[in-house]
């Protein structure tokens, strides 16, 4: 196996110092039936020499710099795929966030169209006090009417601009963050944070929506975890499970480690920190003004199944019909649907299709957390929990993509396999604003059926991606890695970085061995 250091510069830091090359274990023990354990991560995570590339291969008598200094470079790449996503909404960044121009243009962003019609440019206190409102969760709510309420006065075009400006700023400061947590909650596989920083998802998805505040608190309270803090990562785990639900998802993931491990006890710090912080948010915002507290959860209970939901097909066949111009197979996959679903499907039996997808999503970590020969880290479990749900949900927008791209990187998904799943997402972005906006001018659009095929191409790499990090967790030998033997699969992995206070505790609680 190739050895992360010596592609990247970079110190391997463990409990006697640095590890040997070729053997990153050596200096903090093998990880047997006394812990779980995680693999190094494949050198075709990244590139062989890619993040050398960046300052260029060190000398012979150059000093190897720390893992952190090492890292900082690749976090400041950040900016490249953030200007991007910048110049691809160009035209609205001029023209402002109105009219059906900005879906042909693909330069949609929930954020400064919210700022309008939620008047959020009365600031936090008009969001607490319910004068302005958006259907977020308070967090989430709360910082994009801190931001409203730096706006000023203007014209609409205007205050859109300044306040994309300053979510232009905060995301590339959150991004950053992310990317540095995800690498430091690993630092022995620094490629994380090439992973999460160029990612091309950072073009399509951080501009379109508020969800890199949560996914920066994720990616914070899994980093607090790992280096043991379990209150401190309660405490960012609960805010950001107020900032929007998938974390909850996460957080469970964690529990069923924990009860595998047979050291529930070890969660209490984290889950008391957690609830309290939530506590706190409900308490302050629902006394405030209850419809701040409770608007995006009722608003998602009644809404009818929306973009980039598999229940959302039936209602553009209905309403279209099959063109002669779909590939025959997905004609009749999309007459199928039509025939099984109702036209369109109810807001009611969305719902109860995302409630059961949750239920699966649940019951697959549960046989993924607890049957896997070995222990699958936190990273692996909690990707496939949260794809599932997102792939069954009764929304899935462009930016909620996002909340994977951590836990991905995380996982030791391959680049590869990385880049396959952001290729179809990058297609569904297109696609997507392409049908909205054909919706108003259907000579300037693309027809529902073919946005419908492109919608089931993003699910099947969402899907791809649930599969590798299923693939990856259930793979590994059920035996001890033998340090002797240079064929041994197993040779060079090392206790699971992402255990935090788990690490090294025995497997008590298995359900089945595959």
């Amino acid at each position: 196996m190739t050895d992360l250091s010596a592609v990247t510069g970079t110190e391997v830091a463990g409990s006697e110092g640095r590890a040997q090359p070729g053997h990153p274990a050596d200096s903090v023990g093998w990880a047997g039936s006394t812990g779980s354990a995680d693999p190094v991560l494949p050198a075709d995570q990244v590139p062989d020499g890619a993040l050398a590339a960046v300052g260029g291969p060190l000398g012979r008598h150059a000093r190897r710099p720390s893992w952190r200094a090492a890292i900082w470079p690749v976090v400041a790449l950040a900016a490249i795929p953030m200007q991007l996503a910048m110049m691809e909404r160009a035209y609205c960044i001029e023209h402002g966030w109105i009219g059906q121009e900005m879906f042909s243009r693909a330069c949609f962003s929930d954020l400064p169209v919210q700022l309008t019609t939620g008047r959020l440019a009365g600031g936090f206190t008009a969001y607490v006090s319910g004068s302005a409102h958006v259907d977020q969760p308070v967090v989430t709510g709360a910082v994009m009417a801190l931001l409203g309420g730096l706006t000023g006065t203007g014209s609409v075009a205007g205050t859109q601009r300044t306040y994309f400006y300053l979510w232009a700023v905060l995301a590339m400061v959150l991004l950053m963050a992310t990317a540095w947590l995800s690498a430091a909650s690993r630092p022995r596989t620094a490629g994380i944070a090439a992973a999460v920083a160029l990612s091309p998802l950072v073009i399509t998805t951080v501009m379109v929506g508020p969800d890199i505040v949560g996914v920066a608190l994720l990616a914070a309270g899994m980093w607090a975890w790992a280096r043991r803090r379990p209150v401190l990562a309660g405490a960012l785990l609960g805010a950001a499970v107020m900032a929007r639900t998938y974390p909850l998802l996460v957080l469970v993931a964690l529990v069923l480690l924990a009860v595998r491990s047979g050291r529930p006890d070890r969660l209490r710090g984290l889950l008391g920190a957690a609830a309290l912080v939530v506590a706190v948010l409900a308490l302050v915002f629902g006394v405030a003004h209850h419809q701040t507290l409770t608007a995006a959860y009722t608003s998602w209970w009644s809404s009818p199944p929306g973009f980039g939901s598999p229940w959302f097909v039936p209602q553009i066949i209905s309403s279209q019909g099959p063109a002669a111009s779909v590939p025959p197979f997905f004609r009749q996959v999309a007459q199928f649907l039509e025939a099984v679903l109702a036209h369109p499907v109810a807001p009611g039996v969305a719902t109860a299709f995302a409630v059961v997808g949750v239920v699966l999503a649940l019951g697959a970590g549960f046989v993924l957390a607890l049957g896997a020969r070995r222990r699958p880290s936190w990273a692996e479990v909690a990707l496939v929990m949260v794809g599932i749900a997102l792939v069954t949900g009764k929304s899935v927008p462009v930016q909620a993509s996002l909340w994977l791209l951590p836990l991905a990187a995380l996982a030791g998904v391959r680049w590869r396999d990385q880049l396959i799943w952001a290729g179809t997402e990058v297609a569904y972005f297109i696609a997507v604003w392409l049908y909205a906006g054909g919706l108003a001018h259907p000579d300037r659009g693309l027809p529902g059926e073919w946005y419908a095929l492109f919608l089931f191409i993003r699910l099947a790499g969402i899907g791809w991606l649930v599969y590798c990090a299923w693939h990856r967790a259930t793979t590994r030998p059920a035996h001890d890695p033998d340090p002797d033997w240079p064929g041994d699969p197993q040779r060079d992995e090392v206790v699971d970085e992402l255990a935090g206070p788990l690490t090294g505790e025995p497997d008590r609680v298995i359900a089945a061995y595959g």
